[in-house]
């Protein structure tokens, strides 16, 4: 029937480099400190929003316990690989949340027999966020016109309306994107006229599809057009290209 202080938990978040290059692949560890008494269960970790943030691990893993400087403490400490897709730099912060699991005997009849119960605390602990500067995909070797595109792989395809046209026929083209990668939400491919939708599944493949105008103006095939970006687990860039579907011309008899 005695009221017990609340379970402090202590969080921290170090990065093993504070200044990755876009896909490189980085340790994030997760410090917890708690009472050497209690247990941690049903662990959540949840980072501030940063743009193309990626984690390679499925989960985090249990790291050795680390000292703190309260000999009644411990810390726990966990990791996982992530990467970042994009050039950004901010502070980036985590916040845990989690079940504080503590035993505690209590006494039955006159005292002299004891049981052992285990009470969970729901907690959430906010680490101070870190600061972290994502440096762009390197200057040697960049295409011109090259667009922040950081993929590992990159699929385009090219569909037309029209395949058998007059001349002066407007042809309708659609270029098809896939990829696991990261792309700009603003990029937009060079004589595009818009962007007709976007969606990522839940395996994180980007489908996104592109509309383009061309006039059939005696041109035995449509416009090439060709993407580049940057593979970070080859450590270089490289480029797709789609187009040059061959058109048909329907010669008209003037007389």
């Amino acid at each position: 029937g005695v009221r017990q202080a609340p379970i402090a938990v202590r969080s921290s978040l170090t990065l093993e480099t504070a200044r990755p290059t876009v896909g490189e692949e980085v340790n994030v560890v997760v410090s917890l400190e708690v009472p050497r008494s209690c247990s941690l269960d049903s662990l959540n970790v949840s980072f501030s929003n940063v743009p193309g943030m990626e984690f390679l691990s499925r989960s985090f893993d249990n790291l050795a316990d680390g000292k703190s400087a309260n000999p009644s403490n411990v810390v726990k400490r966990m990791a996982a690989s992530v990467r970042f897709m994009s050039p950004w730099s901010g502070r980036l912060g985590a916040t845990v949340t989690g079940q504080a699991m503590r035993q505690q005997r209590r006494s039955r009849g006159m005292g002299f027999f004891f049981s052992s119960m285990s009470f969970g605390e729901p907690f959430e602990a906010k680490a101070p966020a870190v600061t972290l500067a994502v440096r762009p995909p390197p200057e040697e070797g960049r295409p011109e016109g090259y667009a922040g595109i950081v993929a590992e792989g990159l699929r385009i395809h090219e569909t037309l309306d029209l395949l058998k046209v007059e001349t002066n026929d407007v042809v309708t083209v659609t270029y098809r994107l896939r990829t696991n990668g990261y792309v700009p939400a603003s990029f937009q491919p060079k004589d595009v006229a818009f962007e007709w939708g976007r969606q990522t599944a839940p395996n994180g493949t980007t489908e996104i599809e592109y509309r383009r105008f061309f006039v059939a103006d005696g041109a035995a095939a449509t416009p090439v057009l060709t993407l580049s970006y940057y593979d970070p687990h080859a450590k270089r860039y490289k480029a797709v290209a789609a187009g040059a579907t061959p058109l048909k011309y329907d010669i008209i008899d003037g007389n």
